[in-house]
């Protein structure tokens, strides 16, 4: 899923348009760049999809989007704006009407990939019919977030194909109210801080909530024999919306191996247990690096082999046995929801009608949860010294960065932190009766940031030099720290 920072559907143009509108039961207006009826374009040309993506100009663009809407079912556009995207998706936000002057209208943002599994357009034209895969897996995911309750924008329209007016596939989903946090945060009160801590325990607990018996990739279901899904390749503002957004089948998939933006990685198999789950993934790599990547494999297999020690070593020093509960003599998996990218940047705030109260919505796309105690060094404008430490992910921070006697933390610090732990802690015990402080202490600041970081690599394999980087810190780090875990359970 995305980040709220890149493909943020709060974080609309300024140049947003007039208060114009286009009946769709007119005819469709050609694609010249004349004045818009129905939007605006930035006249900043190094941040839009123009220059930095080589796409189509917005100003021609917007009115391939009002055909589009009609191909939707929709009767009325108005409000088309564009939003600031990022590296995955173009973003543009509308407002759409189903039925007559008295019907509902909807603002929604469409949700445009910046590659797809067409290279071109000339491809897009003569093979419109062909499939990407990732519209499907967004509108699994909204469907499973929409069965559990958990708060995120419903898809309301998509096509996995580009037999359309844009030609590209595209998902139409409601516009979420709100503030992103992280526009908010560094200018509150203390007791607003520690409001919207208790927030986010609230969303980690949901999905703490949410167990499976296998890990892997929420996924859509496919249909044998030709293994494409059981949803239809498009569905349309009027039937996706007017049948009350029926959940679509989904199921659990192996994370897989391989595989470019747009087109299916190899399969690799689901797994009850983590321990499982990194063995199957890193012997999946190695024999991808092996029959299919491009390039000598030997650079790439030697890594995979030496987390594969890693492994074998984590395993002696009892590092799998608190994932594993026992039930019965038994043991049980536990696998959960998990938020990959859990930052205030991808949370919105909005306060909650005649309570005085906020409440949260998240863009759900691994990492731990936003450290908001120290937020203006880990998110705000950081010293040079930080770079060398930390790429975004709070696991590459030493356990006692921000532990009590290390200076950096305020008095307002160490009370949102303590509130967090306590509220936390607090909120899990009530769901799962092993957990305790001790319990998060290791799985925050312990022996959890370890197992953290093999798994990107085992889920995620190498594509850059950055991984290799990071990959390089991680054994370093790790034969440092080896020595000093015990075998002892906690």
């Amino acid at each position: 899923m995305e980040e709220q920072a890149k493909d943020s559907p709060a974080d609309e143009s300024k140049n947003s348009s007039k208060e114009k509108s286009k009946d769709l039961t007119e005819d469709q207006p050609d694609n010249s760049a004349d004045d818009s009826p129905i939007g605006s374009h930035s006249t900043t040309p190094n941040s839009t999809s123009t220059y930095e993506w080589s796409h189509e100009p917005f100003l021609s663009f917007q009115h391939k989007i009002v055909e589009l809407a009609g191909q939707m079912g929709a009767s009325k556009i108005s409000d088309v704006m564009r939003l600031t995207g990022g590296s995955s998706n173009r973003v543009i936000s509308a407002t759409v009407c189903c039925g007559d002057e008295s019907a509902p209208q909807i603002r929604g943002v469409f949700r445009i990939p910046r590659f797809t599994i067409w290279q071109d357009d000339e491809k897009a034209a003569t093979e419109p019919y062909e499939l990407d895969r990732r519209i499907y897996e967004q509108v699994a995911m909204s469907s499973f977030l929409a069965a559990h309750g958990v708060p995120a924008p419903r898809i309301l329209a998509f096509d996995a194909t580009s037999a359309n007016a844009i030609n590209s596939p595209y998902t139409f989903q409601e516009l979420a109210s709100g503030t992103r946090l992280d526009e908010l945060y560094p200018s509150m009160a203390l007791e607003e801080k520690l409001s919207i801590v208790d927030g986010v325990v609230d969303v980690l607990a949901s999905l703490e909530s949410i167990k499976f018996s296998e890990a892997g990739r929420i996924d859509y279901v496919k249909q044998p024999p030709n293994s494409q899904s059981m949803l239809p390749c498009k569905a349309g503002f009027l039937d996706y919306v007017s049948s009350g957004n029926p959940t679509a089948g989904f199921e659990i998939s192996g994370f897989g191996t391989g595989g470019d933006p747009g087109e299916p990685r190899d399969p690799t198999r689901t797994t009850r247990f983590l321990l499982d789950m990194l063995k199957e993934q890193l012997d999946a790599w190695i024999t991808y690096e092996i029959e299919k990547a491009p390039g000598p494999p030997e650079f790439t297999t030697d890594m995979f082999r030496r987390l594969q020690s890693v492994v074998q070593e984590m395993e002696t020093l009892g590092f799998f046995e608190s994932s594993v509960a026992q039930h019965g003599g038994e043991p049980e998996p536990q696998n959960i929801l998990y938020h990959f990218d859990l930052e205030a940047r991808n949370i919105l705030v909005a306060p909650i009608p005649g309570s005085g109260q906020t409440g949260l919505a998240t863009d759900l796309g691994s990492k731990t949860a936003c450290r908001l105690w120290k937020y203006s060094e880990l998110y705000g404008e950081t010293d040079n010294s930080m770079t060398c430490v930390y790429d975004g992910d709070v696991d590459l921070l030493s356990a006692d960065r921000y532990g009590e006697g290390s200076g950096r933390l305020s008095e307002d610090d160490c009370r949102i932190k303590s509130h967090f732990e306590e509220s936390f802690v607090r909120k899990l015990s009530t769901q799962k009766s092993n957990i305790d402080m001790a319990v998060y202490q290791d799985e925050a600041y312990g022996r959890g940031p370890w197992l953290r970081r093999l798994a990107r690599f085992a889920i995620d394999g190498f594509s850059d030099s950055a991984d290799v980087k990071r990959f390089d810190r991680f054994v370093e780090e790790w034969d440092r720290a080896r020595p000093t875990f015990q075998t002892s359970r906690i």
